[in-house]
């Protein structure tokens, strides 16, 4: 679903920036 996909892309980028 959309929401699935939002979250998805947002839990992506957060961890994305804890890594750096």
């Amino acid at each position: 679903s959309l929401a699935m996909s939002l979250i998805s892309m947002h839990a992506s980028e957060a961890i994305k920036k804890q890594k750096a």
